[in-house]
């Protein structure tokens, strides 16, 4: 995030961004993959990830893209290639791209096929804007110049106010589990008032930017229970959210350990049964948002077609009608079916801006700001 100043690959960074946005993906550049130590961050950094993107199916899997770009031309194209092969195993991505502002692409075809990567030149590049339709001088969100700027100066401030909520949204997210996202998210998204002084936009846009993070986490979250009956899900909602089964049944057992101790020692002390029933005291074993979480999974799992689109609508909001201060036009919204219209397109993006609300990662006043940025989607 500190790297805008003299990032000589930023155009055509920004141009993959473009490209893979109107594929469906949802972008970041310049992700950090530091080493962590016994889950410890440490001062060292392996490498980072220029451009990343994300796109979720209807069944709420998602493809995970890597690209490297390079406008110059004195790394070695083989070596390079088999550190973005490293890189998306680290990563978990699904495929990657290996982007040169001038390579000869079917020198290296046989390699890159066989490591599941693209091997694509500025020409190249080019040409697929053409293929897709897509318009070469959209620059707008996340791939937009003046935002990127607004946008580094912003998170210059928010590492200078809590460097813990800075790195977790930078870094440490793209490498935690779908629950941990979702439990630290809700955290850190809480303490936003707290961490950063004043409440102007630049408030305003972190609590957006988490909240857009959080619906990935969600949508991660949300695959395997799209396929469990509504009458099934709330239990299992309950224990992925505690980390999985085996860990949710070891956490109740500690707490029923403890209760019974509790209430036996009372009774043999004092004579009187313990205050709070059985039931209610195992229920705190679950943060209290846990219901605002079963809540919003299950909506999402009712209109999976438009809730895939939940991060890249909050993503506009944050670097458009925040950043910027424009309308947010349908144009924006990539591979739209045609038959959704936008009313219905809203209502998981709303739900999830209230379920934001619901975790105090927003205020009714920040919900009413984020809905009213959604005018120009409405029909």
């Amino acid at each position: 995030m500190e790297n805008f100043e003299g990032e000589l690959d930023l155009g055509l960074k920004l141009k993959m961004m473009r490209l893979l946005w109107f594929q469906g993906f949802f972008v970041r550049r310049n992700i950090p993959l530091i080493k962590y130590t016994f889950g410890k961050r440490t001062t060292q950094q392996y490498t980072d990830i220029d451009v990343l993107g994300i796109r979720f199916n209807y069944d709420f899997s998602s493809e995970k893209v890597s690209a490297d770009c390079k406008t110059g031309g004195t790394a070695r194209t083989a070596e390079r290639i088999f550190w973005l092969s490293g890189v998306m195993r680290h990563f978990g991505a699904n495929r990657g791209l290996f982007v040169r502002k001038n390579i000869t692409e079917n020198k290296y075809v046989d390699l890159a096929e066989n490591l599941n990567i693209s091997v694509l030149s500025k020409t190249m590049v080019d040409q697929l804007e053409q293929s897709y339709r897509i318009n070469p001088s959209h620059s707008f969100g996340v791939f937009n110049v003046r935002s990127i700027k607004d946008e580094e100066k912003l998170f210059r401030a928010l590492k200078k106010d809590s460097i813990k909520i800075y790195n977790y949204l930078t870094e440490r997210f793209w490498r935690d589990t779908n629950s941990q996202k979702i439990v630290s998210l809700i955290s850190y998204g809480s303490k936003l008032s707290s961490s950063l002084g004043t409440y102007d936009k630049v408030l305003l846009f972190f609590k957006i930017y988490t909240l857009s993070l959080l619906s990935i986490a969600v949508l991660e979250f949300s695959k395997r229970f799209l396929v469990i009956p509504q009458n099934q899900q709330e239990v299992q909602i309950r224990e992925r959210l505690m980390g999985g089964r085996h860990e949710s049944y070891e956490r109740q057992k500690l707490f029923e350990g403890f209760y019974d101790f509790m209430t036996q020692e009372i009774k043999k002390r004092y004579r009187e049964k313990y205050p709070v029933h059985k039931v209610d005291f195992i229920n705190q074993l679950y943060p209290e948002y846990t219901k605002y979480v079963i809540d919003i999974v299950q909506r999402l799992c009712r209109d999976p077609i438009s809730s895939v689109y939940i991060p890249h609508i909050l993503d506009l909001v944050a670097y458009e009608a925040i950043l910027r201060k424009n309308s947010i036009v349908k144009d924006y919204i990539p591979n739209l079916p045609f038959h959704l219209k936008t009313s219905n397109l809203l209502k998981p993006s709303e739900d999830m801006i209230i379920f934001g609300e619901r975790c105090n990662i927003i205020s009714k006043d920040d919900r009413e700001k984020i809905l009213e940025k959604l005018t120009g989607l409405r029909e």
